[in-house]
């Protein structure tokens, strides 16, 4: 979200209309992403349970497959072309400083990492539960001893 909020400051630092027109696409596209993140951690804190954790991790890979696909729209197409020009995505000038691809590889990394550990903790979370609700029963009647 920082680089989205940074080029909305940037956009809102001059009172004088600019020549770009609003704040670049790509930056809402961004911040669209990033609360839909923040949407999913609410979520997850809400409903603290295994099957909530699976669904933030595929989000986590969906974000990390979204950031992949940005990834190779910088590699491959053209800056001033329709798709990431001034009538596209406008990010031509972040391309040439080569900020674009750095922040692609940076968000598929991070999302990558947590996701797999979100996906590890969600499967340990199941297993931990199937242990306790199938065979946890019989542990805790051992546990408690016999009553007088």
């Amino acid at each position: 979200m920082l680089p989205a909020i940074l080029d909305i400051a940037d956009y809102f630092r001059f009172l004088a209309p600019q020549p770009n027109g609003f704040v670049a696409r790509w930056a809402l596209l961004v911040l669209l992403v990033s609360f839909l993140q923040l949407a999913y951690a609410v979520y997850l804190v809400q409903l603290p349970d295994w099957t909530s954790v699976w669904v933030v991790t595929i989000f986590l890979l969906a974000v990390a497959g979204f950031f992949a696909m940005s990834l190779g729209l910088v590699f491959l197409a053209s800056p001033t072309g329709w798709l990431l020009g001034r009538g596209g995505l406008q990010i031509a000038d972040k391309m040439a400083e080569g900020k674009a691809a750095l922040w692609c590889l940076c968000m598929i990394g991070i999302s990558t990492v947590v996701g797999y550990y979100a996906g590890r903790l969600a499967l340990y979370w199941q297993r931990t539960e199937l242990a306790i609700g199938g065979g946890g029963a019989q542990v805790l009647k051992k546990l408690r001893g016999p009553r007088s």
